[in-house]
């Protein structure tokens, strides 16, 4: 999951640095929630891993 997480927050990094297109937010949901554009690589990880 660790690779999976990695990933995901790779892609939102590029994603933020322009690409001509706009979301506003992207939300992780498990059994808790984490915005994407604060969560680190671990939180991620956590909430793949619920």
């Amino acid at each position: 999951m660790l690779a999976i997480a990695e990933q995901i927050r790779k892609w939102y990094k590029e994603y933020k640095q322009g690409n001509g297109k706009t979301i506003e937010k992207v939300l992780i949901v498990g059994r808790r929630r984490v915005l994407l554009e604060n969560a680190t690589i671990e939180q991620i990880k956590q909430i793949l891993d619920e």
